[in-house]
């Protein structure tokens, strides 16, 4: 079932794209639903489409940084990470979360982890 409602958003993703070759929400829409396959690497790929169409879309500025962590690409996720969260302030705990469990499988120094758990306010 899940995989069907996945096919039908991707082909309302792409049907929106052919309508609208500038909707970014449509892009990152299509990179979402291949993020939930596990396909990183299509992912990144509408991500970086949202990003050229607008480059100020903090949500595909900061889903290209969870594929790229998921997809183990951890140095060039922290760069996503630390641009969403200059982006997106304390604002978004998520983002911060996220980050900082990347900077701990690095094996970065903890007190920074924990400064960015801190951050979130979420416990």
């Amino acid at each position: 079932m899940k995989m069907k409602k996945e096919s039908e958003a991707k082909q309302a993703f792409e049907e929106a794209i052919n309508t609208d070759k500038n909707n970014s929400h449509a892009y990152l829409g299509l990179g979402q639903c291949y993020y939930n396959e596990g396909d990183d690497k299509n992912a990144i790929k509408y991500y970086d489409e949202a990003l050229k169409i607008n480059p100020e879309f903090d949500n595909a500025l900061c889903s290209k940084a969870n594929a790229l962590d998921h997809s183990k690409k951890k140095d060039e996720a922290l760069k996503f990470y630390e641009q969403c969260n200059n982006r997106t302030g304390d604002q978004n705990a998520l983002f911060l979360i996220n980050n900082a469990l990347c900077l701990y499988e690095k094996g970065e120094d903890a007190d920074g982890v924990w400064r960015l758990v801190d951050r979130a306010d979420i416990y």
